[in-house]
């Protein structure tokens, strides 16, 4: 309640004061306050290098490790003081110079007041994510309230001084209040002096360095909401008249009231749909339908916005601040934006955080801020406000498109926004409102106070009417309430795990079966027996993944002898990695699965090793360094860590299978032991488990944001690393960094649902084999959040191979049953689900997959 209440004013604040401006200022000042705030605006995170926000996970962070929260806290309080210092030389110059860009009218007082004003609105940013990560929300909110209080109380002093430096020295004095507050308990309570704040900062230089790491990602993503939703109103101030500046802003923060609701609904349902994300699908569903029913109740008040925006809210402000006039011009244009946005707001932002998505919804905002600026840049230019509120509706209306479609599909939260009742709904009940605007236009009290009565009363009856004759328009309106008493999940995170899964049938089979068979015709009907296709070097691949699927289905039988044997025979003769067979070779990932798919053919009768190792000749020094015993790897691939695994786990993967196989022993399995321990020593780190095969870090820091455009790079490092930790498995060697290695893949399988990417594959299995082989060497970790995780994907996995697309990849399907196979394991059946073998390990049977 507390957190609603200070998040609801602070988000009204600018457009309160805008309004305030707006009836008390020549219209000269309203541009100049609307320019200042947008200024604020955009150094807000700057002043304290956003390190309250970041400090909300650092924080977290240092109590999950049992470290010293509230020292932790000090730490961010006084860097974050040391770095404002030069952010407020920053914003003296940025303030100094935008009175000249904008042509202010303004003087010293009024200078300094801006700068006093926009410095303590950063630190108060600042105290207020120091305070939320320290859950103090009761303290945050009433000194919000009571400095916003003070504010109101001061500004009726406008009626006797009406200039823009008395308005600016209300806000900065708004801010000292609650600057004050929070500070001074802050300080209180941390005992703090500025002899103990620098004491803490080189007592804590690497938690320091640590802190700012954590801050630059918040930093760069206020960044980019600053230019997608704030930077309209600069960019349209270099091509028009103030007075113009201030009508636009104010039009735009109106827009923005609404919308509020549609934050807190998201606010409100955020924690609960964390909690019933991580469930099971069924719990799942549930939260499909609440958040839907906050979807479609926050469009329906949206739309009920927009509707009373377009036809009241022009009227008003031509009646009310006449030497505005662009306000409702831009109003206009703005409106059905607020519908729009509806749609959007309620995945992205708290949502999105909750249920793991916060970086798409980072991406997009980046993305489309900066098409905002250019698009505003454009219709500025060329058309003023109206052009810079016909880009802001193109921008914003496409990313709100881009959010749910993107959103809604890494998810899987298809909500249901009954957005034909709502918008039906609204239109009939707003016709009547429409009728006495255009009626009395002349006459704006009229217009305004009936046509405000008017619309609200069209839309009561409308909602009456269809309640009565079961019509849909009401139906947001019930979501509404409904969503007030969400359904109670039946399981949490951390509680027993649920009883056996129904194993009545075998979904997962039949689904698997007929996709081979409809979508790999050809290789269906060789592995049958039924078709003599010659096997091609380039077609290992396919038919490796064949076996590998047909023997996790429990199928193996299926299998024809004459086509093993065919398979066996192409082998033999192949370019295998390593073989001294001349020409180009194939890649140690392939050829180590080509080995693997020949060890799944002797587990289900059809062993050819012996003949396929006779006729291969290996030539060690293709592989591994005889100096350091290091699998050798293209240097131009030593930036990313999954794909130079390919080497760095295939190379020893393919020595193991000769050291096993091969009847001429060419190859010592303690050669095997060598490479691994060599890896150990020179790339594996001792303190994450990681690999680390680059020199550079600011190469590989480049590489990271490249890489992050289109895969997530922490995850792309486990599934790497398990190519080197398949091997170790197999000869019982234990791991670096086990307990680091389980904490950290618990916490990304945690932020990933339903899959770790979109569909499940190789990687979901990566780190669910890690997951198992680990706590096998790590026998204390507290595994329940990561069994419970597990148990989650069974169900998840289930669903969607038992109804698998002919668009599904084939590489991708031994992995995601593979992946099924493991956490079955995990979590403790006896039956792999939807399968109804007994789980199989894949690795010890095949030594790669």
């Amino acid at each position: 309640m507390f957190r609603l209440a200070q998040f609801g004013l602070m988000h009204i604040w600018p457009a309160l004061v805008l309004v305030v401006a707006a009836i008390a200022l020549p219209p000269a000042d309203t541009g100049a306050v609307a320019v200042i705030m947008s200024i604020a605006t955009l150094f807000r995170p700057l002043v304290g290098f956003s390190l309250g926000r970041a400090s909300i996970r650092y924080i977290g962070h240092a109590r999950g490790l049992d470290a010293n929260a509230q020292e932790y806290a000090s730490l961010a309080f006084s860097v974050a003081l040391v770095l404002s210092m030069p952010a407020l030389a920053i914003l003296a110059v940025a303030i100094g110079y935008s009175t000249v860009v904008y042509d202010m009218q303004a003087g010293s007082s009024t200078v300094i007041a801006a700068v006093v004003f926009s410095y303590l609105y950063g630190l108060t940013e600042f105290l207020d994510g120091l305070y939320r990560a320290e859950n103090k929300f009761q303290p945050l909110a009433v000194a919000l309230i009571v400095s916003r209080l003070v504010a109101f109380g001061l500004f009726f002093g406008l009626t006797l001084a009406p200039r823009l430096d008395v308005l600016l020295g209300v806000l900065a004095l708004s801010e000292v209040v609650c600057v004050l507050m929070l500070g001074t308990a802050f300080v209180r309570s941390h005992r703090l002096t500025p002899v103990t704040m620098i004491r803490v900062i080189r007592a804590h230089r690497d938690e320091t360095i640590e802190l700012l790491r954590y801050a630059v990602p918040v930093v760069i993503n206020a960044l980019a909401v600053y230019l997608y939703a704030r930077a309209m109103v600069l960019i349209v101030g270099l091509f028009v008249p103030p007075a113009e500046v201030g009508g636009f802003e104010l039009a735009v923060q109106l827009t923005n009231l609404p919308m509020a609701f549609t934050i807190v609904v998201a606010t409100v349902i955020s924690p609960k749909a964390a909690e019933m994300f991580v469930g099971a699908t069924r719990e799942r569903q549930s939260l499909r339908v609440l958040l839907s029913q906050g979807a479609s109740f926050a469009l329906w008040l949206n739309t009920l916005a927009a509707a009373f925006l377009l036809l009241v809210g022009p009227v008003a402000l031509a009646w009310l601040v006449p030497d505005l006039p662009a306000a409702a011009i831009v109003l206009i244009i703005l409106s059905p934006l607020v519908a729009v946005k509806a749609f959007a707001q309620i995945l992205s932002g708290e949502i999105s955080v909750a249920v793991g998505r916060a970086g798409t919804t980072a991406r997009i905002t980046l993305v489309f801020g900066v098409l905002n600026v250019i698009a505003g840049l454009t219709g500025g230019y060329l058309y003023g406000v109206v052009g810079g509120a016909i880009a802001m509706v193109l921008v914003h209306t496409a990313a709100a498109a881009v959010s749910v479609w993107l959103l809604s599909r890494q998810t899987d939260l298809f909500l249901r926004y009954r957005a034909g009742a709502v918008a039906s709904g609204v239109a009939i009940g707003s016709l009547p409102a429409v009728v006495l605007v255009l009626m009395a236009r002349d006459i704006p009290a009229l217009a305004v106070i009936g046509g405000t009565m008017l619309l609200l009363a069209g839309n009561l009856v409308v909602l009456l009417v269809s309640a009565r004759f079961r019509l849909p328009f009401h139906k947001p309106l019930v979501d509404g309430f409904r969503m007030l008493l969400p359904p109670r999940p039946k399981y949490s995170l951390l509680r027993d795990l649920p009883a056996e899964p129904d194993l009545s049938g075998h979904p997962v089979v039949v689904s698997s079966l007929a996709y081979l068979e409809a979508a790999h015709p050809g290789l269906d009907r060789f592995w049958k027996g039924t078709a003599n296709t010659p096997v091609a070097d380039w077609s290992f691949l396919a038919h490796a993944d064949y076996v590998y699927a047909k023997w996790l289905l429990g199928r193996e039988s299926e299998l024809s002898p004459k086509a093993a044997e065919a398979f066996a025979d192409a082998v033999g003769k192949a370019k295998l990695a390593g073989s001294t067979a001349p020409g180009k070779q194939m890649l140690p990932h392939l050829t180590a699965y080509t080995l693997g798919a020949l060890n799944i053919l002797a587990a289900a009768g059809y062993d050819m090793r012996e003949q396929v190792y006779a006729d291969l000749e290996l030539d060690l020094d293709r592989l591994i360094d005889a100096e350091t015993k290091l699998p050798k790897w293209p240097a131009a691939w030593s930036h990313h860590a999954w794909r130079v695994s390919h080497w760095l786990g295939g190379i020893p993967a393919i020595l193991l299978n000769f050291a096993r196989f091969d009847p001429k022993k060419q190859v010592d399995e303690r050669l095997v032991h060598d490479v691994l321990e060599a890896c150990d020593a020179k790339i594996l780190s001792p303190e994450t488990g990681l690999m680390r095969t680059y020199r550079s870090d600011a190469v590989q820091s480049a590489f990271r944001a490249a890489y992050r455009l289109r895969h997530r790079p922490e995850l792309a490092d486990v599934g790497g690393l398990v190519h080197i930790h398949w091997v170790n498995y197999a000869l019982g060697r234990d791991y670096r960094a086990v307990r680091t290695l389980l904490q950290s893949t618990t916490t990304h399988m945690l932020e990933h649902y339903p899959f770790l990417e979109g569909s499940p594959y190789c990687l979901d299995f990566d780190y669910v084999q890690l997951q198992r082989t680990a706590l096998e060497q790590d026998s204390q970790y507290d595994a329940c959040a990561l069994i419970r995780r597990n148990d989650v994907l069974i169900t998840d996995l289930v669903r969607y191979l038992s109804s698998i697309r002919q668009t599904y990849k084939l590489h991708r399907l031994p992995g995601a049953l593979a992946a099924l196979h493991e956490a079955t394991m995990i979590a403790g059946h006896a039956v792999v689900p939807g399968i109804g073998t007994p789980p199989r390990d894949v690795i010890k049977t095949a030594l790669w997959l």
